[in-house]
């Protein structure tokens, strides 16, 4: 592991010598700072302990040598463990869905857990994982713009195997936020002394905004653990260039994309910020101190590319095919939508309710709360603005609040809203939804258009914010949720947490109020699920023995059947269990729920008269004789086995008589209904707004059946 050590003035350094490059920036002012305290000089003495100098280390025996590592090695492991354990206990209860057999009862979470069998299954038949025809039989999807982490996919597969996909996902949710806590505490090392570092990676992977991630969107959680090590990593290779840094930003970058798109996007920037600056003062001042940086550079991004490459290949060859092509002003409307308010995004977070303390929590609202948690919490905001009073006099302090700052300025996306609980109107631009909401378009300008309500309109955003400049550069409107910038923005807020914790650690009289900080940082740290989708069993067998038992190979149909997901969304909204039975029993499905729905497997679906049919059957619009004609023969063309009418999923606009039309239709097309489940608890009486009902077309060879 590489140690974070400190030079005799204070002043941070990597591993090997103790020179620094690029006075001025922020990883090098400490040295510079002549009002050092006698406490930061013994605590900079205390660090060189993290990892001895090369020429020291040459001195020693190799006994020597080797009890140097292993007592590194052991102090790295034991914060580690520590920081897994206060992960445990900040999103307790869900350590306890591994034995349970408990997911949380959102299509996301299911999605997760198809995606680890998929990857799991590709890699033992040594195929392609990126393309499925098990979602939008028999067309397919591409997957290179989904959330379908490849890369911890591959390293659970031993877990995948063994015990299923839903422990590999519930595994990778309960390690993560110990992670998370352990790469910001390495980059904080860099900057800050031990106490400091401890306190901003705990502020950083035990916020409640980065839990909640955690929950429900668990690509996003492992996607930001990147975030730290790009830091990390890029400091060191500017302030001692060498292969080992270089290696270390080619193998985070290139591993990000596997994990998540768009924190690599972040990453990129976050590495360029820090190393472009660098390298221009360099050619302009001084060629000769860069020339041993220049095949470092050229290593680390020939590893970027290659570790990335499975991942990119499929990403433009999806491009190309037109599967990553939304409809013309449909990424304009997606944009507005998620947006973070002020003052929001500085409020008490909600965490604290599960303590009693919801009255606190007022200040908070958002209008998307199946999408984030979009607040850094009070107790992280206030010791960010005290870290900032504390270590003023030092640059790096003020980097790290432009970090924060710029960041919460993306999030708040293309408007100025103040209050929460408002949707963007593209009718009535800045209209008040509620007493609380308030939204403001200064500088008033206009996205691409879109079909609103029958009619053409343009998506008003404002000129005044900074995420409406971003979204003008050519790729990057795919940062489709502003609110996510509020975790890079995390990143710095945990910084100069830090620096604050670090001066009351340099002072005896101030040490006591570290207990202080930690009390109330407990109250806001992690997320316990409270409020959230409530929770099912990963495996339902009652409900899956049928296919189960049919080793056919037949597509299923999930009815309300579509293709849903992100962008690009055609038919209804599948069941939440769908996909999760399908890794049990293996069937292709029709139905898809991924990130971007490519535009090709909409097209491909839609060439099906028996799915485009299907799906206006859902709005009810019954097919004529004529089409019914041509439905059938479509549907002999298909090796449909299956279609499960989840019958608990529409509950408004007369859910009977919606499911009646379907019935109809896969009545008059030669299915048959065969078999009910009730998906309540047992008992004597099921409603039939409880049940599933399972149609086949051949019911005298249906698995189970007499």
């Amino acid at each position: 592991m590489m140690g974070a050590g400190r030079s005799r003035d204070g002043q941070p350094k990597s591993a090997g010598t103790g020179t620094s490059s690029g006075a001025g920036t922020p990883e090098t002012d400490d040295a510079t700072d002549a009002e050092a305290t006698d406490a930061e000089a013994t605590d900079a003495q205390a660090g060189q302990a993290d990892l001895p100098d090369p020429p020291a280390a040459g001195r020693r025996s190799p006994g020597g040598a080797r009890r140097a590592f292993v007592k590194i090695f052991r102090n790295h492991f034991v914060l580690l463990l520590a920081f897994e354990i206060a992960g445990i206990a900040a999103t307790w209860p869900r350590f306890t869905y591994l034995a349970d057999g408990k997911l949380p009862a959102n299509r996301d979470a299911v999605e997760y857990v198809w995606d680890f069998w998929w990857v799991s299954r590709q890699l033992l038949k040594l195929a392609n994982p990126f393309y499925t025809t098990h979602m939008a039989a028999p067309v397919g999807v591409q997957l290179g713009y989904d959330t379908l982490l490849p890369l911890p996919g591959w390293l659970l597969t031993p877990i995948t195997a063994f015990y299923g996909p839903s422990a590999s996902y519930t595994l990778l949710t309960i390690i993560t936020p110990g992670l998370l806590c352990y790469v910001m505490y390495r980059a904080a090392r860099l900057w800050l002394n031990v106490p400091g570092a401890i306190a901003a990676g705990a502020f950083f992977g035990l916020s409640s905004m980065l839990a909640w991630q955690d929950w429900y969107h668990v690509n996003i959680a492992v996607g930001t653990i990147f975030l730290p090590i790009t830091l990390e990593c890029a400091v060191r290779l500017r302030r001692q260039p060498g292969m080992r840094p270089a290696i270390g930003l080619g193998l985070a970058l290139g591993a990000s994309i596997l994990v998540n798109q768009e924190s690599t996007v972040v990453a990129v920037f976050l590495a360029a910020a820090i190393l472009v600056p660098w390298i221009a003062g360099k050619l302009i001042s001084d060629r000769a101190a860069l020339r041993p940086a220049i095949w470092p550079l050229a290593l680390g991004t020939l590893i970027a590319l290659a570790v990335a490459s499975p991942e990119l290949i499929v990403m433009a060859a999806q491009l190309r095919a037109g599967g990553a092509s939304p409809a013309p002003g449909r990424l304009a409307e997606n944009v507005t939508l998620y947006g973070a308010g002020l003052p929001t995004l500085f409020a008490p977070s909600p965490r604290l309710a599960s303590f009693g303390l919801g009255a606190l929590t007022s200040g908070y609202r958002y209008s998307e709360p199946t999408e984030t948690l979009a607040t850094f919490g009070i107790v992280l905001a206030v010791l960010a603005v005290l870290g900032v009073a504390a270590c003023w006099r030092k640059l790096s302090t003020w980097w790290f609040l432009v970090l924060w700052l710029s960041c919460s300025a993306l999030a708040l996306g293309p408007t100025l809203i103040i209050g929460g609980s408002c949707r963007f109107s593209q009718v009535q631009p800045g209209i008040e939804y509620g007493r609380y909401c308030h939204q403001y378009i200064p500088l008033l300008t206009h996205l691409h258009g879109l079909r609103f309500n029958g009619s053409w309109q343009r998506v008003p955003v404002s000129n005044l914010m900074p995420y409406s400049w971003l979204i003008h550069i050519p790729g990057l409107i795919g940062l489709r949720e502003a609110d996510r910038f509020a975790l890079v923005g995390l990143v710095g807020a945990a910084m100069l947490a830090g620096l604050a914790v670090q001066w009351l650690s340099q002072r005896r009289v101030t040490r006591p109020l570290i207990a202080v900080v930690l009390a109330l940082g407990v109250l806001e740290a992690g997320w316990s699920g409270a409020g959230g989708p409530g929770t099912m069993s990963t495996a339902m067998p009652r409900v899956d023995f049928a296919l189960a038992q049919d080793h056919t190979n037949s597509i299923a149909i999930d009815v309300p059947f579509g293709l849903r997901g992100g962008l690009s969304l055609v038919g209804s909204q599948m069941a939440v269990p769908a996909l999760l039975i399908a890794t049990a029993d293996e069937h292709p499905r029709a139905d898809a729920y991924i990130s971007w729905v490519p535009q090709n497997a909409v097209n491909g679906i839609n060439a099906h008269p028996f799915y485009r049919y299907l799906m206006n059957v859902q709005v009810g619009h019954d097919p004529t004789a004529a089409q019914l004609q041509r439905a059938r023969a479509d549907l002999n063309t298909l090796d449909v086995g299956y279609v499960l009418e989840w019958r608990n999923v529409w509950s408004g606009h007369d859910p009977g008589l919606r499911y009646g039309h379907i019935d109809k239709y896969l009545t008059n097309l030669g299915f048959r209904h065969v078999h009910s489940v009730c998906l309540g608890r047992a008992r004597t009486v099921c409603p039939r707004s409880d049940q599933l009902w399972l149609y086949h077309q051949d019911p005298v060879n249906l698995p189970g059946q007499k």
